[in-house]
């Protein structure tokens, strides 16, 4: 898990932001926070009418509670997915690629920035790190890039909107048995892809599994830095050279204890160490990736906003030979992957 500078990929805001007649700029979290905001902020009745269980697919509205997979948690949040968008002469084909499902109320500057200046900035951190990591793996940046691409047109982004608990009291949910669930933002889980970038306010919430113990992640959002972590693909390709961390979400009614945990920074055993490439630019990490938890500039009370983007290779990936030519080709597929679990713990 390692934190990267956005500034070094401010083209790719840029360009979008032209294409589309608005001039030049950057990316800036503030900006996409508000974006969120007005998301979430469109009628009750349209979150249902664009919602992900109502249109069939995955885009749209996530149900409030509607991702609490886990029989243990309920999770306290509602959400929204969307995707690729830039179809051109070749429209969405298969299970795993969609039309964006956008509401009316969602004003036209609020959704350019999400679905394509931020999308655009979350695809090109994620090719450089492809590249970076297949430097490192295999001595050649082009091997995991060629292996990979087009696997934009499968991406996906999370919008989350995390409650605190005085919102899950009043909506009351319970399992089957009557018994009120445990409430968390998001249950324990890793994340099944190769590469996952959170954009987020700086409400803290997120926290690794380090030895055992959890250990939350200090924001630093409002420096417009966006946090990585790699996903299940990535370690297993790797051979656990790069670590795909259990994690989980406090909701914000939850984050006394988060504040009060002021254990120093985790780092995972020498022999399981995720390496950061070299490559890329990334923080100044004096206080490494995970520190004291404490609330930053962009908070906003009771709530906690964030944009998860899931990169992933395309859907028929193959895992190219090692670059020792030990062991033997192996495959992975998305889709065989995806249905496995009726219900994506993310």
């Amino acid at each position: 898990s390692f934190w990267v500078d956005t500034g070094a990929f401010s083209e790719a805001w840029a360009s979008a932001a032209e294409a589309e007649g608005e001039g030049a700029d950057r990316f800036r979290t503030s900006a996409v926070i508000s974006c969120v905001d007005q998301l979430f902020g469109v009628p009750e009745d349209e979150k249902h009418e664009f919602g992900t269980k109502r249109l069939g697919g995955a885009r749209g509205f996530i149900g409030y509670g509607a991702e609490s997979g886990s029989p243990e948690f309920f999770e306290n949040k509602e959400g929204f997915c969307f995707g690729f968008s830039d179809w051109g002469g070749a429209p969405p084909s298969g299970d795993l690629e969609e039309h964006n499902a956008w509401p009316r109320s969602v004003p036209g500057a609020a959704r350019r920035v999400l679905e394509r200046r931020l999308f655009g900035v979350f695809r090109a951190i994620g090719e450089a790190l492809v590249r970076a990591y297949s430097l490192v793996l295999y001595g050649d940046e082009s091997v995991l890039p060629d292996s990979w691409s087009g696997g934009e047109r499968i991406s996906i982004a999370r919008v989350f909107r995390y409650f605190d608990e005085g919102v899950r009291e009043a909506r009351r949910h319970t399992s089957a048995n009557r018994e009120t669930l445990a409430s968390l933002g998001s249950s324990p889980h890793t994340d099944w892809g190769l590469l996952t970038l959170i954009a987020a306010d700086d409400c803290p919430g997120l926290q690794l599994s380090c030895d055992g113990e959890w250990r939350t992640v200090t924001p630093k959002f409002s420096r417009d830095l966006v946090f990585v972590n790699c996903g299940d693909y990535m370690s297993i390709l790797s051979a656990g050279r790069f670590v795909s961390p259990l994690h989980r979400v406090l909701s914000p009614g939850q984050l006394a204890l988060a504040a009060a945990d002021e254990a120093p920074a985790c780092e995972p055993p020498a022999k399981r160490a995720a390496v950061s490439p070299a490559a890329m630019p990334a923080s100044p990490a004096a206080d490494g990736p995970v520190g004291n938890g404490v609330a930053g500039a962009l908070s906003k009370l009771g709530e906690r906003r964030s944009i998860v983007f899931f990169f992933y290779p395309r859907y028929d990936a193959k895992i190219p030979e090692p670059a020792n030519g030990e062991g033997r080709q192996q495959f992975y597929s998305v889709l065989a992957d995806q249905s496995k679990d009726a219900v994506d713990p993310q």
